[in-house]
């Protein structure tokens, strides 16, 4: 029997969302878009002189976020207000575990990039990531490995491409660092 695409798929029981799920999401929305909108104004460049206010670098992002933040809100709000059962809107982010370690890798990647530099970092990234996964024998670190060096020649050789050079870098001897730096 062949497929057809146009058939809806059967659905599966945890596929569907329970309005427990929904507050949940909405609380998380709601926390992110308050945390945002709290550190926005130094996040952004004041508004430029003679010009006007909508101009202003901040307050795009705040109106998104704000709306991001009453939807949210909305959304949570059943939840906050005790109608829903906690236990029951946990349930949201089952199985949410390995993106969030991921994610996290991810932020931690960009963290170590402007300490480390786009080599050093990456392939400490793809090593954790490919370790997490699962993915431990030489013959994946040798593939990271030469995905990071086909990489670094392509932007250095090929596109002429070069990353400020990293404070770890600074931090070593010059007849050390300056070459590593200048590879790296």
């Amino acid at each position: 029997m062949v497929n057809d695409p146009f058939k809806e798929p059967p659905q599966d029981v945890h596929s569907k969302a329970t309005p427990e799920g929904v507050a949940a999401i909405g609380l998380v929305a709601l926390i992110l878009a308050a945390g945002f909108l709290a550190v926005a104004p130094y996040a952004a460049k004041p508004v430029p002189e003679g010009k006007a206010w909508f101009l202003a670098p901040v307050n795009w992002p705040a109106l998104s976020l704000s709306a991001m933040a009453v939807t949210g809100l909305a959304l949570a709000w059943p939840l906050l207000r005790g109608r829903m059962s906690w236990r029951a809107a946990s349930g949201a982010f089952e199985g949410m575990l390995p993106a969030l370690g991921y994610s996290l890798l991810f932020c931690g990647y960009l963290a170590l990039l402007t300490q480390a530099g786009f080599a050093i970092s990456s392939l400490i990234f793809g090593q954790l990531c490919l370790w997490a996964s699962g993915l431990r024998s030489v013959k994946w670190s040798m593939w990271n490995v030469m995905f990071v060096v086909i990489t670094v020649a392509v932007l250095r050789v090929g596109m002429g491409m070069y990353f400020p050079f990293a404070p770890l870098f600074k931090a070593m001897p010059p007849w050390l660092g300056n070459p590593l730096g200048s590879i790296l």
